[in-house]
């Protein structure tokens, strides 16, 4: 059995530098688990942003090492994620190196020569997989020549894939799709050494995920559960979640039989999370009490004892983190506000709060976004219209939840017209109101008091924070502008709107900032930087075709089909570098591009824009090179990087989408927020909610809508709120909530909160709320800002309200997963 020395030594082999320890903690722990504890499983619950992607690869890589020593070689690996998380994985994998030569990417971890075998099994061609679609497995597994690039192998007397790493679509191995292909049944079959599963919280929710490992899920009866060891089959497993549960915590349970914990472990945690779960909504009930309350201590010092332990057997902190390890971010890392109507004033103001504060009476207290006039009177007719809808249904069911026409009327005014409730009724009175909005909907394009309250709050803080960015490039001409997201919803009539009135308000403002700075710089006009910067872009592209002309001749030219695959609109066969002619001359003549340079320490425009053109030089010619010698039977590896090019140099207007609607551009607009280019305000849907990385630039979240599961709202803030956050020296990452006041969206506010006070203490929150790291195991020490210091004051100040939880309170309650510092023995 290995012993701590073996796994600490092993965890030596990779560094992932300074600020990463708590990445190594979670490795160790892991490793140890899995090496020395011999469990199957292990859950990578790290809270949103704390880098689970990176410690799941590191795990893998030194499980590959040990194994190399000791025999049982690692050779199959797969990794589960959904369609949009591919290319992240992708990315991930195949990475060194940043879009500016920076290192990046687990790849520039091995560089060492004890890794050569490991990134020729699992890293380059022919190892490394991706199969995002029954397509692209058709073209790997039978087809006009697929079969010359994968064979399967029998073993154990079935059908198995190659060694090598797999990342797949995890809808791909849902059972309707593997009868469309052979290769994705014995995806499913193969004998697994390692499988990283991605968001896997998916998993346990006994939905069409759930088929992958419990394949018997749907003929469950009622009170018994899925079978979860009887789908695909693995050695090792990492479950990668920051979100272990969202509304049920039978979830949690599910995601551990998924990890292949101990039946006994399993029953215990069961039993333990049903009375603490019994005694939390008790004490949440009896909040209202002074913290001193005989029936408040004594209701805390119970749920202590089930998380702690009693009579030598152990509670369930000990007992999760035998499967699960949580690393958390430092307390206010984000700083929470409402959006609120200035008081006898037509401007808006911030509201700061913390998520354990009593959030009903703030909102009581609060202006927030008022609904008044002509749009209070809209909403009371609304509602009039939904209970008529309601009151004449087929069955007169009464919903408890706000409906979705409700919704879409806190929306904006575009969303309600598209809504079922009055574009398919046939009451005259709906047929009425639909004329007016839509009679308002004109009148806005002129006139702002017929914009829907929220569409002019949204507005208006953006301009504000707009200014605010642009007093601090003046102050600090090297900064740049810190970009802005606005999670939203609903994408047929509030996304598009919401862009158009953004860019309206945001565009010109923007225009005339780069103008000023542009005739500080000595330029008579944007206007003549824009000619002068177009013009050297045109003569630096004819020399780069002139370039590949003379190395590859008519090698550089190519086909049609090709190019169509990879994403672009094309009907002729074409040049490799007038497939990206067009975007170049579209960043050059981009406002960010333009006024990056004139901050930047460049001194001439025409060496500024040289260096791009050769940036993308390099790029296609290492892309032609794998073109040339790619199988003739399948380009998939030149389509790859063509796509990946084309996300790189696709230029987004000023406002961009990340959502259903724009699928083919979506990627770009979010590799391009990541850089200084446009867009500088993103607007994203459900689609964006989970897996994305969207640090790099951005320093403000906007809650444009609210989910009704805290889950959901974590995985929206950690896209921001993560390692690698790019505006870190800025302070704070500004989290704003846009609420209707008097409307259904109070109600759904104060039960999301209450849900997330839930959702914290069961699964841990911010360090400081867990009490200072490890207990005191090490000296290291958190440096502050005057901001947070100021933010942490005004906490402490409400600490003593009436529904607060004290700290002393949260210490008991919550739980901790975190890993233990590396060396220290890990007991139960």
């Amino acid at each position: 059995m290995a012993n701590e020395d073996v796994i600490e030594k092993l965890v030596s082999e990779i560094d992932l530098g300074k600020g990463h320890e708590h990445q190594h903690r979670a490795v160790y722990c892991a490793l140890s688990r899995l090496i020395k504890d011999k469990q199957r499983g292990i859950i990578l619950a790290d809270e949103v942003g704390c880098g689970k992607t990176y410690e799941a690869l590191v795990s893998l890589a030194l499980l590959w090492l040990y194994h190399q020593e000791i025999g049982k070689r690692i050779k199959k690996v797969l990794i589960l994620c959904d369609s949009k998380l591919i290319r992240k994985w992708e990315d991930e994998v195949e990475t060194d190196k940043d879009f500016n030569g920076n290192k990046q990417g687990f790849k520039s971890y091995l560089r060492d020569h004890k890794w050569d075998k490991f990134r020729e099994s699992f890293i380059d061609e022919p190892g490394f997989k991706v199969i995002k679609n029954v397509g692209e497995a058709s073209k790997m597994w039978g087809g006009r020549g697929g079969r010359k690039l994968l064979r399967g192998v029998r073993k154990n007397e079935k059908i198995q894939v190659p060694d090598g790493l797999y990342i797949v679509k995890n809808y791909t191995l849902y059972e309707n799709q593997q009868n469309k292909n052979k290769l994705l049944r014995y995806i499913f079959n193969t004998d697994w050494d390692v499988i990283i599963v991605d968001e896997a919280h998916h998993y346990a929710k006994e939905n069409e995920c759930t088929y992958i490992f419990a394949p018997d899920f749907r003929d469950v009866g009622r009170g018994s559960s899925p079978n979860f060891e009887s789908g695909i089959q693995s050695r090792y497993l990492f479950l990668l979640t920051a979100t272990p549960f969202e509304l049920d915590p039978k979830q949690m349970v599910n995601l551990l039989k998924i990890a292949r914990a101990d039946k006994d472990d399993l029953m215990n945690i069961e039993s333990i999370l049903k009375d603490y779960q019994k005694a939390l909504y008790h004490f949440y009930d009896l909040r209202a009490l002074p913290p001193d309350d005989d029936q408040r201590r004594r209701i805390v010092e119970y749920i202590k004892l089930l998380k702690d332990g009693y009579d030598g057997k152990p509670g369930l902190e000990a007992l999760m983190k035998k499967y699960m390890i949580r690393n958390v971010k430092e307390s206010f890392s984000r700083e929470y506000s409402f959006v609120n109507r200035k008081l006898n004033s037509e401007g808006w103001d911030f509201k700061k709060f913390d998520k354990f504060d009593n959030i009903k009476q703030i909102c009581k207290n609060n202006p927030l976004i008022p609904f008044e006039s002509h749009h209070a009177l809209y909403y009371l007719e609304l509602r009039e219209l939904i209970q008529e809808a309601s009151e004449i249904s087929k069955d007169n069911e009464k919903r408890s939840f706000i409906t979705m026409d409700l919704c879409q009327g806190l929306s904006s005014y575009p969303q309600i017209m598209k809504s079922s409730i009055l574009v398919k009724s046939k009451s005259s009175r709906a047929k009425d109101f639909l004329k007016l909005i839509s009679k308002w909907d004109k009148k806005s394009k002129g006139d702002s008091n017929f914009l829907h309250p929220k569409v002019v709050a949204l507005r208006d803080i953006v301009t504000y924070i707009i200014q605010l960015e642009m007093e601090k490039i003046r102050k600090n001409p090297e900064s740049h502008f810190s970009k802005i997201i606005v999670f939203n919803k609903l994408v047929k009539g509030t996304a598009p709107h919401l862009k158009e009135e953004l860019i309206k308000a945001i565009k010109p403002l923007v225009e005339n900032f780069v103008e000023s700075i542009a005739k500080e710089k000595g330029w008579s006009s944007l206007q003549e930087l824009r000619k002068t910067a177009l013009e050297e872009g045109i003569k630096r592209i004819k020399e780069l075709k002139e370039f590949f002309d003379s190395k590859y001749q008519k090698d550089a030219i190519l086909p049609k089909s090709l190019i169509e695959e990879a994403g672009f609109v094309t009907n002729i066969n074409k040049h490799v570098v007038d497939v990206f002619e067009s975007f170049v001359k579209d960043r050059i003549n981009q406002d960010l591009f333009l006024l990056y340079y004139l901050c930047s320490n460049h001194q001439d425009i025409k060496k500024y824009i040289e260096n791009i053109v050769y940036d993308l030089r390099v790029q296609l010619d290492n892309l032609i090179e794998v073109y040339l010698n790619e199988q003739l039977s399948s380009k998939i590896t030149t389509v790859r990087n063509l796509e990946m090019l084309r996300e790189d140099y696709k230029n987004p207007e000023i406002v961009g989408r990340y959502d259903g609607d724009n699928t083919k551009d979506r990627e770009a607009h979010r590799k391009n927020f990541n850089n200084l280019y446009n867009p500088l305000i993103l607007i994203v849907s459900k689609v964006g909610e989970e897996g994305i990385d969207l640090q790099k630039q951005c320093r403000y979240i906007i809650h444009y809508d609210l989910e009704w599961n805290p889950a959901r709202m974590e995985q929206r803030e950690g896209r921001v709120d993560r390692e690698g956050y790019g505006r870190a020296d800025e302070g704070n990452i500004k989290v704003h909530f846009k609420i209707l006041k008097g409307t259904y969206e109070e109600r759904i506010f104060h039960t999301v909160m209450q849900r997330d006070q839930w959702f914290q203490i069961l699964i841990g929150s911010k360090k400081t709320k867990l009490g200072s790291f490890n207990d005191g195991e090490t000296d290291e020490k958190v440096d502050i800002t005057k901001e947070d210091a100021n933010l942490l004051e005004e906490v402490r100040e409400e600490a003593d309200s009436v529904g607060n939880l004290t700290r002393e309170e949260k210490n008991a309650v919550m739980l901790d997963l975190r890993p233990p510092v590396m060396g220290l023995q890990l007991k139960i």
